[in-house]
């Protein structure tokens, strides 16, 4: 449904008196024309703001004009303003009930409901979601169109990272993160569409952008999305110099791909906006063994928000948090996890937890607390939940 501008130029010629003959001023008569030539000069749906501001000033003066509040409705629809359309629409009929138009416009106000219900649809679903690993992407919906994106994706289950010191090379666990994308189309509950890394420094190895083609399902109901893809697994190798070498820095020796495989990456969402106060870490140390990355079914507290109630509750930094209300955090993926943290601001939340050198677990009972449902912008930038 666009602007009809054939029907706002014929009122602009023929409107001047309200509905029981009261003559338009030439004031409120100054601002239609106004507001008509902005839409005859806008270039871009942004641009029709101008014309909402002069039909704006025109009712202010002739708030019995009925046809003013159809070209307004008319312009707020094109910019997506579903509510202040309806309600002019509306105004309109009451103002001008024996209109010819009067059945289009219902018919127009039906549509426009429908419109604002999927509208809504789509910011409900939009927010932060979070991978079966626990990295958490930011998701947008716009018609039929769904975009993930993050900047802090761990690459430990992509990239096997060796370190040569010396003659020798052995396995590390890798701490280098990527930003990766997912441009979807939504066809019923079927996905489709492409991914996309950008190019990535792990150690002195550069490990070039990827991408291909992606599927999946949407389970709107429960929060849920599954995508399908294939991508290639690498070896990436950096070592020091070797004995009797003019080297002396390390240098990447080896960047390779060691097979192609099929993954399947599941997300849940959108995250509430009532958390524990948490930054919340999915690194597991084994005792004096190198720290593991990605999801090993551990959760710990990095740092605790002032304002969280586990404060007080003896929630501390450090801590291993192993159920969330009864659930155990290793039977579990980390996109369940982190939803399980999140609920309404105010409701209550149970977590077992064991505290630093302590053997035995406690649990530990408080309040969510109003967490950010924002994604974080940037890779270093502390994401509480």
């Amino acid at each position: 449904m666009g602007i009809n501008l054939g029907k706002i130029v014929i009122l602009a010629a023929l409107s001047t008196t309200m509905a029981w003959g009261e003559v338009v001023s030439d004031e409120a008569r100054r601002y239609f024309d106004r507001g008509l030539a902005a839409v005859e000069m806008a270039k871009s749906v942004e641009d029709y703001q101008i014309a909402i501001d002069e039909f704006e000033k025109a009712i202010a003066l002739a708030p019995e004009w009925g046809d003013l509040y159809y070209n307004l409705a008319m312009i707020q629809e094109k910019k997506q303003q579903y509510d202040e359309a309806m309600a002019n629409f509306k105004k309109y009929l009451m103002l001008s009930p024996n209109a010819p138009d009067a059945s289009a416009v219902k018919s127009m106000i039906n549509k426009l409901e429908f419109r604002q219900e999927f509208q809504a649809k789509q910011q409900k679903l939009s927010g932060i979601w979070v991978e079966s690993d626990g990295t958490p992407f930011s998701v947008t919906m716009e018609g039929n169109r769904i975009d993930l994106r993050t900047n802090r994706r761990n690459l430990s289950g992509d990239i096997d990272e060796y370190y040569g010191p010396g003659l020798g090379s052995m396995k590390v666990p890798t701490t280098a993160v990527e930003t990766m994308a997912f441009h979807l189309e939504r066809k019923g509950d079927a996905l489709s569409g492409t991914w996309e890394t950008k190019e990535t420094q792990v150690e002195q190895c550069t490990v070039p952008k990827q991408g291909g083609n992606v599927e999946g399902t949407m389970y709107e109901k429960g929060g849920h999305m599954v995508l399908t893809l294939q991508r290639p697994k690498l070896k990436v190798f950096y070592a020091s110099p070797f004995p009797l070498s003019f080297e002396t820095k390390d240098s990447c020796r080896e960047v390779t791909v060691i097979e192609q495989r099929n993954l399947t990456m599941g997300f849940d969402g959108p995250l509430s906006s009532g958390g524990i106060g948490a930054e919340v870490s999915t690194m597991y140390v084994p005792g004096l063994v190198f720290p593991e990355y990605g999801w090993t079914g551990h959760l710990s507290i990095n740092s605790l928000a002032r304002e969280s109630e586990g404060n007080g509750a003896g929630l501390m930094v450090g801590d291993e948090i192993l159920a969330i209300d009864g659930i155990s955090v290793n039977a579990i993926k980390g996109n369940e996890a982190f939803r399980l943290l999140r609920g309404e601001v105010g409701s209550e939340i149970e977590l077992r937890v064991k505290h630093k050198d302590a053997k035995e677990s406690v649990l530990i009972r408080f309040k969510r607390v109003p967490v950010s449902t924002e994604f974080p912008k940037e890779p270093r930038q502390v994401w509480f939940n």
